[in-house]
Order: C-alpha cells, then sequence, then structure tokens
C-alpha cells in the first residue's frame, strides 16, 4: 500500500477516534468528525485505485461510481449505500 493511502487511513482513523471522544461532549461535533472519517476512507480507496485525491463530493461520487461498475465485489459490499447513508445521518441531518 502507497504511503500516501495510509496517511489517508490514518487520518480517517484519526478523526472516528475524536468522533468518540466527542459523543458525550458535543454529538454535532462528534457527527461531523465521523463523517469526515468516512469521507477520507473513501477517498484512500479513490486515491489507491486512480492515484489521485477527489476535489470535490460531485468528484467523489463519480469516482466511487466508476470504481463500483468495475469492481462488482465493491457494489456487493455496498459501498455506495453506506457513504450516503453516511452522509445523510452524519452531515445532512446534522447540520
Amino acid at each position: 500500500m502507497k504511503r500516501e493511502v495510509k496517511e489517508v487511513i490514518s487520518d480517517a482513523e484519526n478523526l472516528l477516534t475524536k468522533a468518540i471522544e466527542e459523543m458525550d461532549v458535543n454529538l454535532l461535533d462528534a457527527a461531523e468528525k465521523a463523517w469526515g472519517a468516512a469521507v477520507r476512507v473513501t477517498d484512500a480507496l479513490i486515491l489507491a485505485r486512480y492515484d489521485e485525491t477527489p476535489k470535490s463530493m460531485k468528484d467523489r461520487r463519480e469516482k466511487l461510481g466508476e470504481l463500483i461498475l468495475r469492481e462488482p465485489e465493491l457494489d456487493r459490499l455496498g459501498l455506495w449505500e453506506r457513504l450516503h447513508s453516511r452522509e445523510s445521518s452524519l452531515h445532512v441531518s446534522c447540520f
């Protein structure tokens, strides 16, 4: 695995840890950090496959959609639905 991909995954793990710590202190901040972790993990996958990091949510959706078409196992894992579920529950609903 490339060093850059590992760094993005580490960043996602740190955000998730902070989200868990914030749950009893500031639920909105915890939700935003958890959403950030989901975004960063998606970015790591895209970086690993395309050797580039998405520049926007639109770009992220397009690249993830392309990956799911190219790699059916990603569709079986429900990555599209999982990302959008987290966006809805952690990002949109909280703000």
